[in-house]
């Protein structure tokens, strides 16, 4: 089991070419939030309940079995607007596109 920050994501893959690594939820949720920070989307989160909701479903792909991943992604990218792009482009760079 991995925290979620993309630098021991990197050694993980390159220590142990051949196990698949897992990551703990909170983390993955944690490395969103930081990221929602960054972004200046704090605010936003808390105080608006549907904003918040769909940054969950994004955190919630961590649960679809990983063959899934891909489609789930591309139909949340789908069905959310301009306002989710940097979100959801920061999880694919860097959740996805491994």
């Amino acid at each position: 089991m991995l925290d979620f920050e993309q630098a021991c994501i990197c050694i993980f893959d390159r220590s142990f070419p051949n196990v698949l690594g897992s990551g703990c939820y909170f983390h993955l949720r944690q490395s969103i939030h930081r990221k929602l920070q960054a972004l200046g989307h704090q605010n936003k989160y808390e105080n608006d309940p549907e904003f918040s909701h769909n940054i969950h479903k994004i955190a919630a792909l961590a649960f679809l079995k990983p063959d899934d991943v891909a489609k789930g992604f591309e139909d949340l990218s789908m069905n959310l607007d301009d306002e989710y792009q940097t979100v959801l482009h920061y999880f694919e760079e860097t959740y996805i596109d491994k």
